[in-house]
């Protein structure tokens, strides 16, 4: 029997820190205790995606979800984070884990076809992370490499000190590069997520609190409550 936490609980886990991250972006905005709890959620989600992406039936409808449900979520995006049902200025979070899709179905390519065709196929993957700075997604190229870490290192007996390590790693980095006058990220407060990880041994519970897709309608749905109130 497999023992840890179950797949719907680590998910909402996700989703409830999710949540109060974003009361504090809607609602509260100078009260950062918020914001730091918040930080647990996308590494949650990014880990699940990369088991998504290897146990799927059908990755062309995973992708399709996702990008259907960014497109639901992104007026609600764009009110909660920008005041104004229409903002260019960011994207949301579901295009950053569509792009880390993509990204991984570029790097499992990559092997199969070597020479030219693999550095093309791995190319392709690094402008997927491209594409999430150029479009500002929620996380940008963090998150698609983040993704790609957990795609990657799958299997490894010490996956989540590697994983761990380099998120770190990509937190000061990106700190450095984009926000260097501030000597903590925020983000590496991510880490206390890995330890639930850890323990994760893929099982599943036989009851589904949300349904097949509950998490999927929550992520906009809970947006758009947040923006009519803010």
């Amino acid at each position: 029997m497999r023992s840890g936490p179950s797949r719907e609980t680590l998910r909402c886990v996700a989703a409830g820190t999710m949540f109060i991250d974003h009361i504090g972006v809607a609602l509260f905005p100078g009260v950062l205790w918020l914001r730091c709890v918040g930080r647990l959620a996308f590494p949650i989600f990014a880990f699940f995606l990369a088991e998504g992406f290897r146990l799927t039936h059908s990755r062309k409808r995973y992708l399709q979800r996702l990008v259907l449900f960014a497109l639901l979520a992104e007026l609600p995006f764009d009110r909660m984070t920008g005041k104004q049902w229409v903002d260019w200025s960011g994207q949301n979070v579901l295009w950053t884990l569509a792009l880390g899709l993509c990204a991984m179905a570029c790097v499992q390519r990559a092997p199969r076809e070597p020479g030219l065709p693999s550095l093309a196929w791995l190319s392709a993957a690094a402008g997927c992370c491209l594409l999430g700075e150029l479009l500002n997604t929620d996380y940008g190229a963090f998150g698609v490499l983040l993704c790609l870490l957990f795609y990657c290192t799958h299997g490894l007996r010490r996956r989540f000190w590697i994983c761990g390590g380099m998120f770190l790693w990509m937190c000061y980095a990106f700190q450095f590069v984009f926000l260097p006058g501030i000597p903590v990220p925020l983000e590496a407060l991510g880490i206390l997520s890995f330890p639930l990880l850890a323990v994760y041994r893929g099982r599943r519970s036989s009851r589904r609190p949300l349904g097949r897709y509950g998490f999927y309608w929550f992520y906009p749905l809970h947006m758009l409550l947040l923006a009519l109130f803010s």
